[in-house]
């Protein structure tokens, strides 16, 4: 996606101008489609530009809003309808009726929603797999969420076990099986365990076993 002249089209690989810029906001392809808005709506366009899924949805209120151009993620995208959040497939249909208070995008199946300012988490047929029963919530990566519990951080596994005892002021999803987090001065990276294997406190550095 590219801007020119205040509208947003679309270049390929060469630079090469292959949508013409008619969009006011555009996001970039995921799963064969992108997210666009035109006089004001949200739609869908395939790569030649073609409407999938026309304009009839409402944008996001703020486009500082991670979900203000929902990109399809494991088949689905998050749609805000009537001030309610839910899904829609590659039809445009609803596959998910929009019924939450919030709605994140899927990962491993699973997506983060907010039911009575509680998170918890649907499967892709709709259903509450896990309860929403945190106050904050975040998306799975290998295997494992961060889920805020009485103001702390931890981690939960697919089925909703807490495996990381809440006790982190901040988290970051786990890559190449590791995450970094902070507690109080602390400040490192855990593997799927929870066992620190990199620390630094007040300026030091120790790696696994050196902090005792």
């Amino acid at each position: 996606a590219v801007r020119t002249d205040d509208k947003w089209g679309y270049i390929n690989r060469d630079g090469k101008m292959v949508i013409a810029p008619s969009f006011e906001q555009a996001n970039d392809f995921s799963e064969g489609l992108a997210a666009v808005i035109k006089d004001g709506m949200l739609g869908y366009i395939d790569k030649l530009g073609n409407w999938v899924i026309p304009r009839r949805f409402e944008p996001m209120r703020s486009l500082t809003d991670a979900l203000s151009l929902p990109n399809f993620s494991n088949g689905l995208a998050v749609i805000q309808y009537h001030n309610r959040y839910g899904y829609i497939d590659k039809t445009g249909h609803f596959a998910v009726e929009p019924r939450f208070e919030r709605a994140e995008r899927f990962s491993a199946g699973l997506a983060v929603v907010k039911q009575n300012e509680k998170a918890g988490y649907i499967c892709q047929q709709g259903p509450i797999v896990i309860a929403a029963q945190f106050e904050e919530a975040r998306a799975f990566s290998e295997g494992l969420a961060g889920v805020k519990i009485k103001g702390k951080w931890g981690f939960i596994n697919l089925s909703g076990e807490l495996i990381i005892p809440a006790q982190f002021d901040t988290v970051m999803p786990f890559k190449d099986g590791l995450a970094k987090v902070t507690a109080g001065s602390i400040s490192g990276y855990i593997n799927n365990k929870g066992e620190y294997l990199w620390v630094s406190t007040q300026n030091k550095s120790f790696a696994k076993g050196l902090l005792d």
